[in-house]
């Protein structure tokens, strides 16, 4: 798989803008290797992106 570091930078901050834009706290824990790159809670239940 082909990694390009500049498309995933854009891609964690559109998704977190998101997440925020819909009243979720979003969390990078990218860097904890749990399978997914966001942890966000609000209003809803927790979820993953």
């Amino acid at each position: 798989m082909y990694s390009d570091k500049e498309i995933e930078i854009i891609g964690m901050k559109v998704s977190i803008e998101y997440e925020k834009d819909n009243g979720r706290l979003p969390v990078n824990v990218s860097s904890e290797n749990l399978c997914y790159d966001i942890r966000s809670t609000g209003s809803d239940r927790g979820k993953v992106l």
